[in-house]
């Protein structure tokens, strides 16, 4: 094996440097000395392994000797053997099993949790894998074979034969080319079988409710949450029921700006609020998303959609590649960013500002904050000195001016002074920087006593306790950290083995919590209890813990679909100043309901624009409104949304319940007038259906 993994570093660096027109040669090349050998390594798969996607356990001797097998040694958690996802799964379109292409998963755990065979089902769901996984859990073919990080790519030629390895993530073309070029290799010297494998996919984890997989959640105003809805690739605008008001994204991953309804994600995780818009950490897009709900828009304000390698930044906006930005925070005038998969914290300015209160930066750029993009526990006076190691969870205390930061790979909870971007230790982690294997769940009351966590995703600070409430992931808890001078203690206040019950905080349960949230009131605890597909609600002062009953509305099915457009919209342009609303019912067929409580609701109104009222009784005649914009910039474009709430009869006595929505788009105009008048006129009949 030492041969093999000499001769394809080798390789690999000599990929990156060569010309386009001799890349081919060099594969050719390669596997000219390869093929030319007869070495066979005497590995196998032990027999006490669990097998997931396939019905049966297979060996490498009986069932793929005379394929080519990728073996790829991943861990779930690691974000680096995510990033080699795609291109795995780009060769399984490319190459079947019947063609001689096998790729089997191994997956070889570094934390605890993640032995555990319910959590790699629950993992492999989550990323779409659907070649055969094996769990080699106590690391048994990982020794065999001298593997020696995650991800490892070893490839095997009938019989066994090691023709490459391939150490780390950012060979997608040699892979792809090597493999093109092996199995027409070995199909013309006639050594790859035609045979197939009792291959058996998991079904798709489904929930019983609309969550898949929750991320991350943020709240957008005091009536409203923002939910990613990380599984089902988007995100939900609740009500502080869990009644979901609008669906932004989905059903599947894809990468579109556009329209609310028109908008496409892959695996959004953090959300972050500056005023009325939504940013989103577009994970597996690696882009940051601006969700503007008034104007009805997404676009793209960094990352260009594919993976980057650039540690410094200074970008601005969709041309500054990201590398699997994670959560968000938003203090000031910076959205603050976990870029996990390039182990540092990013900043993008959303106006004009100065980075550590010095160097002047333009609003749009995207760069850097801290870390060197080494994977590390390091702790350092000098922001681009220090390292971190996946860091997965952000908040912010304004008052302190600290950035708390979740390094997940580390099992350690760090802080970043937004003044001088200082890095330090809060609780977790090791001593050692380049110790990421010290993890576990100790607690300690004692400020400054051991303190162990596994890979925890989420913090969220408290302003009302001075706190700072952190997600320990693995550990399946809740814990909150507290300072006493320059010390911290760290203690357990719910949750414990894996889990999904409420009730008590005492006996309440999680399963791979990863994303929290504080109330404003500070009385509250909102969790992304991840794997149990909920949100959790923890009353901080009664110690209840209960689900959050997200639910789409009666007349929305349960899958992603923009809200439905509006019963009567209508556009004009607008210097700013009053806005009057005339609404008229035109009803066919059926008639309103006398005495019922008919009303009618103003979405959110944006920043600076005002109304005498944002709701009420419908009158028996038209309904009249006015609304106030300030003066309104050229381009700006503000979607006012009018809900009404009706009960309708129709001619043979059947009265039911009808929900519509009125549209007005407001464009931002300085030549036209100030003010405006606007006449809806909602049709509705028996017939329609609701919004």
């Amino acid at each position: 094996m030492d041969e093999v993994a000499s001769l394809s570093l080798d390789l690999t660096e000599s990929y990156k440097i060569v010309e386009a027109a001799e890349k081919e040669k060099l594969v050719e090349e390669f596997l000219d000395q390869r093929l030319g050998t007869e070495v066979e390594i005497d590995v196998e798969f032990p027999s006490d392994l669990e097998w997931f996607n396939i019905k049966e356990a297979i060996t490498l001797r009986d069932d793929v000797d005379d394929k080519l097998v990728i073996l790829d040694f991943f861990t779930y958690c690691c974000i680096n053997c995510l990033h080699i996802l795609p291109s795995l799964h780009q060769l399984e379109e490319e190459h079947s099993v019947e063609d001689g292409l096998v790729i089997v998963g191994v997956h070889s755990a570094k934390f605890e949790n993640e032995r555990v065979s319910a959590n790699i089902a629950a993992a492999l769901s989550r990323y779409d894998i659907r070649h055969p996984v094996v769990n080699d859990a106590q690391l048994q073919l990982w020794n065999q074979l001298g593997i020696a990080c995650w991800p490892t790519l070893l490839v095997l030629g009938p019989g066994r034969q090691p023709l490459l390895q391939l150490v780390g993530e950012g060979h997608t073309e040699l892979l792809r080319a090597f493999t093109a070029a092996a199995l027409r290799r070995l199909s013309a010297a006639g050594r790859l079988g035609r045979g197939s494998l009792p291959l058996a996919p998991a079904a798709r984890l489904s929930a019983a409710g609309p969550l898949r997989f929750p991320g991350k959640l943020c709240r957008l105003d005091e009536r409203r949450l923002v939910i990613s809805d990380t599984g089902h690739h988007r995100l939900l605008v609740t009500d502080n029921t869990g009644a979901v008001l609008r669906i932004v994204g989905g059903p599947s991953a894809g990468f579109a700006d556009g329209r609310l309804g028109e908008s496409k994600f892959n695996s959004p995780q953090g959300v972050a609020v500056d005023g009325d818009v939504i940013y989103v950490a577009d994970t597996e897009n690696h882009a940051i998303r601006k969700v503007d709900l008034q104007a009805d828009r997404v676009e793209t304000v960094a990352g260009t959609g594919s993976q980057g390698e650039d540690r410094e930044g200074g970008g601005a906006g969709p041309s500054q590649p990201l590398s699997s930005p994670w959560d968000l925070c938003v203090l000031g005038d910076q959205l603050y960013i976990a870029m996990a998969g390039q182990h540092q914290i990013w900043t993008l300015f959303l106006r004009d500002g100065t980075l550590f209160g010095k160097r002047p930066v333009s609003a749009g750029t995207c760069l850097r904050l801290a870390g060197s993009g080494d994977e590390a526990n390091r702790n350092n006076s000098y922001p681009h000195r220090a390292a971190f190691a996946q860091p997965s969870g952000l908040s912010a205390d304004p008052e302190s001016g600290r950035l708390w930061v979740a390094d997940s790979e580390s099992s350690s909870v760090r802080q970043v002074a937004l003044a001088d971007g200082a890095v330090k230790a809060v609780v977790g982690g090791a001593k050692d920087p380049t110790n990421l294997f010290e993890y576990g769940d100790a607690d300690s009351a004692a400020a400054g006593g051991v303190v162990l966590l596994q890979h925890p995703l989420g913090v969220a600070w408290s302003a009302k306790e001075s706190a700072l409430y952190v997600a320990d992931t693995y550990n399946h808890k809740l814990k909150r950290v507290t300072q006493e001078g320059k010390k911290f203690s760290c203690v357990t206040v719910s949750g414990g083995e894996r889990g999904d019950e409420t009730g008590s905080i005492a006996d309440a349960r999680f399963n791979e919590p990863g994303g929290l949230m504080v109330d404003s009131s500070g009385d509250v605890l909102l969790v992304a209890d991840t794997n149990n597909h909920c949100i959790k609600r923890v009353d901080l002062t009664t110690g209840a813990v209960e689900r959050l009953a997200v639910q789409m509305a009666r007349d929305s099915p349960d899958r992603a679909v923009p809200p439905a457009a509006a019963e009567a919209s209508v556009s004009v342009r607008s210097a700013g100043g009053d806005i009057s609303v005339r609404l008229e019912l035109l009803l066919t067929d059926v008639s309103l309901t006398d005495g019922a409580p008919h009303s009618w609701k103003l979405d959110q109104l944006p920043t600076g624009w005002t109304a005498p009222s944002t709701s009420g009784s419908l009158p028996p005649g038209p309904l009249s409104l006015q609304v106030t914009a300030p003066s309104l910039q050229a381009g700006q474009v503000t979607l006012l949304s009018l809900q009404l709430r009706l009960f309708l009869c129709s001619p043979a006595g059947m009265c039911f319940p009808r929900s519509a929505r009125c549209e007005v788009r407001v464009e931002g105009d300085p030549t036209a007038q100030r003010g405006a008048e606007v006449r809806l006129v909602v049709k509705l009949d028996s017939k329609q259906p609701g919004v």
